[in-house]
């Protein structure tokens, strides 16, 4: 693809995510829309303002124009053009519960990659509840509200998020927790804005061990993070390979703009790992 044609991707998605963000922000409380109506391909409750946000920017990338394969989070794979180059990756609400409990930490994402290359192109990550969005043309420029911006160093909250929900990540974040000096834990409930706060420096570590984040949960904002220089793998310390293509699961993934941070916590994986 071109980069005049990439760029127009770009413009798009934005708009895109920015009105699926304000429908979503008009509807706070209100309980029709947070009933839940059903279940996902991998087991998660479905919501009715789920499927309305999902449907919104569905139409709205076919109205743009494009013939694309469409991995959703609810749908999951949408074939409407098989043999199309351009596959869209979206989560429409990243935070449901948060969304639900009128918890201002939500977000909508959406991920565009080219199927020849299978890489990612371009992407945004969109807040729901202010009007912040981060997005990205891959390895050219990050943004955040159309700005470019660059990594930074910064003086760090010295705060890792992470999700458990079993003893094995429970011990394994406890030994980071341990040999990092003790920091805050947080769990905020949006593993999308969670990835982008981190690279942007906001805080110290991210960290999912759990094996239950997928590739729609994490696209745009890994894209993000890659692209303006943050680090980004998974324990090995490998870049993180998931399909492009169907919904697949993410292992492991660490993210860190702080390399002390990120390099003591692969250590602390590699030698948990050979015991």
């Amino acid at each position: 693809m071109n980069k005049e044609y990439v760029n127009k991707i770009h413009r798009d998605i934005i708009e895109i995510a920015i009105k699926a963000s304000k429908i979503a922000r008009e509807n706070i409380n209100k309980d029709l829309l947070n009933e839940v109506v059903g279940a996902n391909i991998t087991g998660d409750i479905i919501r009715r303002i789920d499927v309305i946000l999902e449907d919104l920017i569905i139409k709205n990338i076919f109205e743009k124009g494009y013939k694309a394969l469409i991995i959703s989070e609810e749908r999951g794979v949408v074939k409407t053009y098989e043999d199309s180059n351009i596959i869209f990756i979206i989560d429409p609400l990243d935070g449901s519960s948060n969304y639900v409990a009128d918890t201002p930490y939500a977000s909508i994402s959406i991920a565009v990659a080219d199927k020849e290359k299978n890489q990612i192109i371009t992407g945004v990550v969109s807040e729901v509840f202010r009007d912040k969005v981060y997005s990205f043309i891959y390895g050219e420029a990050a943004y955040v509200n159309n700005e470019k911006i660059s990594l930074k160093k910064r003086s760090l909250e010295n705060i890792i998020l992470s999700y458990v929900d079993d003893l094995d990540a429970l011990k394994l974040l406890y030994e980071i927790w341990e040999r990092l000096d003790k920091p805050k834990i947080r769990s905020l409930g949006s593993a999308a804005l969670d990835i982008v706060k981190t690279a942007l420096g906001h805080f110290r570590l991210f960290i999912d061990v759990r094996g239950r984040l997928r590739n729609i949960d994490i696209a745009a904002a890994y894209g993000f993070s890659k692209t303006l220089g943050a680090y980004v793998s998974d324990h090995l310390g490998r870049d993180l390979s998931f399909k492009l293509s169907d919904i697949d699961k993410i292992k492991t993934i660490i993210v860190s703009s702080d390399e002390e941070a990120y390099l003591k916590t692969l250590k602390i994986l590699r030698e948990l790992r050979e015991k």
